[in-house]
């Protein structure tokens, strides 16, 4: 604010996944941390950039949705993360319901699947599994920068409340799984 006198958008994009693994192996801190970052990290962050954007008269923010936003995309092992995620979709969706006449704009990013730090650290004790999904990774996984760049560009274009930018569809990760097929 004192740099530039104003935030025209805030994204919330801190967020942690449980390690890979099923239910019963996930201790109750593990579940625990997950939750409260990524949903009260969430919610926490909208409510501190909603009261600013009400006093300065604008803003829009985008928190970003994962696996488990989508009905139906299940991954085996990220229950907790799945869930957090699942409950962020209603709490965007409830969020831009609450400002629709208001001055502030909600949105949620959806960048599809990327080999981030908190993807590749379940496997870095896990060699033997890593090699078993590295190609499967590598198929479905965005480029970072190029998804960066198209949220960025749809965030600053955007005018309309409640929009769900989803980078990655079935369509894009069957044309990277059969490029890499054909060039592999």
């Amino acid at each position: 604010m004192k740099k530039f006198g104003a935030i025209d958008i805030w994204v919330n994009n801190a967020g942690i996944s449980n390690e890979l693994s099923m239910l019963p192996n996930i201790s109750a801190e593990e579940i625990k941390k997950v939750v409260e970052i990524n949903v009260l990290g969430e919610i926490y962050g909208t409510q501190v950039a909603i009261k600013g954007f009400q006093a300065q008269g604008y803003g829009a923010i985008y928190n970003m949705e994962g696996v488990g936003a989508k009905k139906g995309r299940m991954v085996d092992g990220l229950s907790i993360y799945g869930t957090t995620k699942s409950g962020l979709r209603f709490f965007n969706d409830a969020i831009a319901h609450e400002n629709k006449n208001g001055p502030v704009l909600i949105g949620a990013l959806l960048p599809g699947m990327m080999l981030t730090d908190m993807v590749m650290s379940q496997y870095e004790s896990k060699p033997e599994e890593w090699k078993n999904v590295e190609g499967i990774f590598k198929a479905i996984s965005e480029d970072v920068k190029v998804v960066a760049d198209w949220m960025t560009d749809k965030m600053l274009t955007n005018q309309k409340n409640g929009v769900r930018f989803e980078f990655s569809n079935t369509f894009k990760i069957l044309f990277r799984m059969l490029k890499q097929y054909f060039n592999g």
